[in-house]
């Protein structure tokens, strides 16, 4: 199987797959008119997958969630 970067494996998580389903534009960017879902973490998941363990918050369509 061949390994994925870190840049490539976080696309494939998030716009790489929202276009797979059919919701590219709306889910896994950060742009205009998209939905505003988002996860931001401490740390830097490109630099240590670990990273995405350490929620500081998310939003879903632009709306804050009580952690």
């Amino acid at each position: 199987l061949p390994v994925l970067g870190g840049e490539r494996a976080l696309a494939t998580m998030t716009s790489v797959s929202a276009d797979v389903l059919g919701l590219g534009g709306r889910k896994g960017v950060l742009a205009p008119g998209a939905d505003a879902d988002l996860l931001a973490v401490r740390g830097n998941p490109l630099e240590d997958h670990s990273a995405l363990l350490d929620v500081a918050g998310v939003w879903v369509k632009g709306e804050p969630l009580r952690l």
